[in-house]
């Protein structure tokens, strides 16, 4: 009786250890899937990163904080990309000139940029949640009634 309630709990903590790692791997698998995506001309794509980063989750919160962490992230690595290898820095200069009167606020530009990048995951990271929740919930009705035929 002790040995099965050992092995019980020895089982139990494997599960969540797997559950931890399957999210760990959602979560780099989400970034992984933004960066490649927000270096496509058609950035809106990102949001496809996001959902898939959200449907490793049961959470819309954790959904939500995982799209926002890696698209966000992808987003600031694309423009830290961009502003070391091209002329971005310059084109962000006489924008924010433009646009703010002082060129020294360029930093600003760029915090919009990563934030709208992170709004967008969270958005997408709360889809890819719900979709999951919503999906899971009909396939155990669906067995449940299936069991009562």
């Amino acid at each position: 009786m002790a040995e099965t309630m050992e092995l019980k709990s020895t089982v139990k903590i494997d599960e969540e250890k797997l559950t931890r790692i399957i999210h760990f791997l959602g979560a780099i698998l989400c970034y992984l899937i933004a960066v490649a995506l927000t270096f496509n001309p058609y950035w809106q794509l990102t949001i496809i990163a996001g959902i898939l980063g959200g449907a490793f989750f049961l959470q819309l919160r954790k959904g939500a904080l995982v799209g926002t962490i890696a698209v966000g992230l992808a987003w600031g690595t694309f423009l830290l990309i961009k502003l070391t290898k091209t002329n971005v820095g310059t084109l962000l200069t006489q924008m924010t000139g433009i646009l703010l009167g002082n060129e020294q606020l360029s930093w600003l530009i760029i915090l919009v940029i990563i934030l709208v990048g992170a709004l967008l995951g969270a958005v997408s990271g709360v889809i890819g949640s719900g979709m999951r929740l919503l999906f899971q919930n009909f396939l155990e009705k669906r067995q449940k009634s299936q069991q009562h035929e």
